[in-house]
């Protein structure tokens, strides 16, 4: 029998190194059969009925915009209060305070929507499958909720590893900034001419004065007329130039820079004496005032009368509601959708407290050793590191979070390989050394 030399295996240029992670993830009971499962944690933001609901509601009220901006060009504006119901404030603090508080509970919903998406993208990619650090333990979209950090490195971001849907959502976020201005510029309240039907009082109608023999309606007449010489006095309450009125009354109510139109009856008074224009238009001034005063009796009755005065209507401004609307519109289909999408993707997560606490977080990870490569003081840059090669993933049975060896992963950073393995043609080579 022949002596068998063995050579001394091979020297690998860099040496292997063992797996840093030892879970004990088998050792925990399965939820629902060794003890009882605790419920599902839903958001009550993220729920099926309300998420889609408020998506449906504003759908609903951008295409009721479209059709109250319609109603208000075609009817010339809204009737309101002649007189501001709340005195102590403006018309145009309410009109600008009541939209932009419809909007405000909407905007505050999406807001919170898109909080929960951000903080629940680690645990949704987690549960897809086996994610490196920085798309899975490390990832933290509510860090671009501070004031340092852009929305645009948001969008960035979330673009780049391909999280469209948290994408979207941050377009949705953006979008609601432009719901508060546009919906305080909705509503305008102007002053318009409106002609309504009216009676007016008569009181007086054609007839001779009792009065008309002692000449007094004469004599008053002859004095205005005088006054007027001197003084430059304007023609009395219902007498123009040569024509004299049947004096009457407007109704009884409140209106702003209105105008009476009466059919009333008149007397008309010519001078027929050749004489100076001066003179001219002192008699005729005269005679009209002595007609009104010597030719009229009194009466009570009314006549028929269009009554036109500027009164508030409410309009809605155009091109702030073609703006608005669509953008209703487009944010209830896009959040509707959106929604949707990531319900299907939270799926597979079954989370029984809120993410984010410390706890919760400790309970996820206690039996998945990769902390024992994390220090307390280690930033963001340390742990990525560190955590360099590991792949995270949930366990399904227990929905704890396992972390596996990547051995087909980047290097480290100091440039050696997680778990070198021999190549084909070094098997074959230990194989003939023996």
């Amino acid at each position: 029998m022949s002596n068998i030399e063995k050579s001394p295996p091979k020297a690998f240029a860099v040496p292997p190194r063992s797996p840093r992670v030892q879970p004990s993830v088998h050792q925990t009971p399965t939820p629902g059969i060794d003890n009882t499962r605790p419920l599902r944690y839903e958001p009550l933001v993220l729920n099926f009925w309300i998420v889609h609901g408020v998506a449906l509601l504003m759908i609903f009220l951008g295409i009721t915009l479209q059709v109250v901006l319609f109603l208000s060009e075609t009817r010339n504006g809204f009737a309101v209060p002649i007189n501001n119901v709340f005195s102590f404030v403006s018309t145009q603090f309410l009109t600008s305070f009541f939209p932009t508080l419809l909007v405000v509970p909407l905007a505050s919903f999406w807001t919170s929507a898109d909080r929960l998406l951000r903080s629940y993208q680690p645990y949704v990619a987690l549960s897809e499958g086996k994610e490196p650090a920085t798309r899975s333990i490390l990832l933290d979209y509510s860090k671009h909720t501070e004031m340092v950090h852009s929305p645009v490195g948001l969008l960035y971001q979330s673009l780049m590893n391909k999280h469209y849907l948290i994408n979207l959502s941050a377009l949705i976020t953006l979008s609601i900034l432009l719901l508060q201005p546009l919906a305080g510029s909705l509503l305008q309240v102007r002053q318009i001419p409106h002609t309504t039907d009216a009676d007016a009082l008569v009181m007086s109608t054609i007839g001779l004065s009792p009065g008309i023999d002692n000449l007094d309606g004469f004599l008053a007449s002859s004095g205005f007329a005088l006054a007027s010489v001197y003084d430059n006095q304007i023609d009395p309450p219902f007498v123009n130039e040569e024509w004299a009125a049947a004096p009457f009354q407007a109704p009884p109510s409140s209106y702003l820079n209105g105008t009476l139109a009466v059919n009333i009856t008149a007397i008309q008074t010519e001078v027929n004496c050749a004489s100076p224009t001066s003179l001219d238009v002192t008699n005729t001034q005269y005679l009209a005032v002595a007609a009104q005063v010597n030719y009229f009796v009194a009466s009570n009755s009314t006549t028929p009368a269009k009554l036109t005065s500027e009164i508030p209507r409410l309009f809605v401004e155009p091109l702030t509601a073609l703006l608005l609307s669509p953008l209703m519109i487009a944010i209830g289909f896009v959040g509707f959708g959106v929604h949707f999408l990531h319900r299907r993707a939270r799926r597979n997560l079954w989370l029984t407290s809120p993410p984010g606490s410390i706890g919760a977080i400790v309970s996820l990870t206690s039996r998945s050793s990769f902390g024992q490569l994390l220090q307390p003081y280690d930033d963001e840059r340390r742990m990525k590191n560190n955590l360099a090669g590991l792949t995270f993933h949930i366990d399904r049975r227990t929905g704890a979070i396992v972390a596996e060896e990547d051995f087909g992963a980047a290097e480290y950073v100091d440039g050696a390989p997680l778990l070198r393995r021999e190549t084909p043609s070094e098997k074959r080579t230990s194989r003939d050394q023996l």
